[in-house]
């Protein structure tokens, strides 16, 4: 890309050229020492780049006039290139510059003697202004922002702990606890900084996390077990407090309760029999489901999980080591003595059972 910017300079705009410059320099830099930015608090000499201003009497026609590389000095050492962009920019001279227009004739006499020491001592304070321009411009764009966080490794940009706080793990101490990952939570933050907790909203969730069909079904029945001191239960003496014991009200005949308002269903339509194999209680895939859907809905939810499969695709159950996918009962296997049509639901699995 720096060979690019350098044969077609003027297509290039400035902020845009020092970005993929100080990009592709960071690359090079991975695993070998801290990056001096620039616009950093860093000395200039330690920084890949330099930006200099073109002293003419004309207007520029491109923000960029020239691009070269040059060799860098060993206490530079963060490479052998040093690239130097010359721009029409925010310079002390030129016909947009802040000094008076004597100032650049006076420089285009000393270069036409190739005596450049003038030319340096304003490039001093243009490199430091273009390079605060440069820093300024880059801290208030997000994709900016973001890229170079990610590729320095370290503490994230703004906008990235912003959405980190939204979703719940705003403090280091709370990321990277489970096997999804981080930044796959980033874009779901408005779903989980709401307080309510919809069935469309885990539902998109899991279709693009898992990039299959997903359906909510609510209000599965269950039948949840009392508690000993929550039974109807004849008072005696050694009881204190007797609860639970009023007809009509509050009685209760048995040792469980059926329930409909506690329990739902996740429904992942697959394509194939390899596809439906990877969702089985032992694979990586429903851990990410069981983790996603805890992190949404909470724990006051039970929820199991069915995985569906075409009729076409449900295998014969032989008993062989050389199977890819062995047969297991209740999870795999079918004995039927005739294809199947239409699509098959039978797999439905407690989430508990997939720890």
């Amino acid at each position: 890309m720096i060979r690019r910017l350098i044969k077609m300079t003027r297509k290039f705009r400035l902020l845009q050229a020092i970005r993929l410059v100080e990009m592709q320099t960071i690359r090079a830099r991975i695993g070998r020492g801290r990056l001096q930015q620039i616009g950093s608090n860093s000395s200039p000499d330690q920084e890949p780049i330099r930006l200099g201003s073109v002293a003419k009497a004309r207007f520029a026609g491109s923000e960029v006039e020239e691009v070269t590389e040059e060799s860098a000095t060993p206490q530079q050492g963060f490479s052998n290139q040093l690239i130097r962009i010359q721009t029409s920019v925010m310079g002390l001279t030129g016909p947009t510059g802040v000094l008076p227009l004597h100032y650049t004739s006076l420089l285009l006499q000393r270069q036409k003697l190739h005596d450049n020491a003038m030319t340096d001592f304003y490039d001093i304070f243009n490199h430091r202004a273009l390079s605060i321009y440069y820093r300024a411009w880059a801290k208030q764009q997000i994709p900016v922002s973001y890229e170079t966080s990610r590729l320095i490794g370290e503490r994230p940009d703004r906008v990235t702990s912003l959405l980190n706080s939204l979703v719940g793990q705003g403090f280091p101490e709370l990321q990277k606890r489970t096997s999804v990952p981080d930044q796959t939570l980033l874009m779901f933050a408005s779903l989980f900084s709401s307080r309510r907790r919809t069935a469309s909203g885990l539902e998109n969730i899991l279709r693009i996390c898992m990039k299959i069909p997903v359906e909510i079904e609510q209000f599965q029945p269950q039948w949840l077990n009392l508690e000993l001191e929550e039974r109807t239960r004849l008072g005696s003496r050694d009881q204190e407090v007797i609860t639970n014991n009023q007809l009509g009200r509050s009685a209760i005949c048995g040792e469980r309760v059926f329930d409909l308002q506690s329990r739902f269903r996740i429904i992942l339509t697959t394509s194939s029999y390899s596809e439906f194999a990877s969702f089985l209680p032992d694979q990586k895939k429903l851990k990410v489901i069981q983790e996603l859907t805890r992190r949404y809905v909470g724990m006051e939810y039970d929820f199991d999980v069915q995985v569906k499969l075409s009729g076409k695709d449900v295998p014969e159950c032989q008993l062989s080591r050389e199977q890819k996918i062995p047969a297991r009962l209740g999870r795999n296997s079918w004995l039927r003595s005739r294809p199947m049509t239409g699509t098959t639901g039978d797999a439905v699995f407690n989430i508990a059972d997939s720890a």
